[in-house]
């Protein structure tokens, strides 16, 4: 997997990886969150405002993989009282959180006009929710 990356060769295939490359051996991918538990004390976390932007957001394929890649850094975050293992991707121009753990978590959903979301590979997943603000 190294050597690919040296090479800037797609994961699956063998042909060089750019933005926007579609693979002829398309993968189904899945994102696990492990190790979430709870916490004692309470992180007080800076409020978030996203700016209004006409552009398509973009996700790389190293955030819907959940796979570290040059752009990427894994760490550990507080939402609330609990733990959670987060992929941090510059390559990406926002960021998401699977539907199910949203509402495990309790997390405030707000219905919003559905966003087309481009993913690296090509793919286009849909997005109708938002959470405005998370401690």
């Amino acid at each position: 997997m190294e050597e690919r990356r040296m090479k800037n060769l797609c994961f699956w295939c063998d042909e060089k990886f750019v933005p926007g490359h579609k693979c002829k051996n398309r993968q189904v991918y899945m994102m696990e969150v492990k190790g979430v538990m709870e916490e004692e004390k309470e992180d007080k976390g800076e409020e978030y405002t996203e700016e209004g932007t006409n552009q398509q957001p973009q996700l790389s394929i190293h955030a819907l993989t959940g796979s570290t890649g040059q752009q990427t850094m894994q760490l550990e975050a507080m939402v609330g009282k609990k733990h959670l293992q987060v992929l941090i991707d510059s390559g990406s121009t926002h960021n998401f959180l699977a539907l199910g753990l949203a509402g495990k978590m309790g997390l405030p959903l707000i219905d919003i006009p559905k966003v087309t979301v481009k993913v690296a590979n090509g793919e286009q997943l849909q997005c109708s929710k938002m959470i405005k603000k998370i401690k």
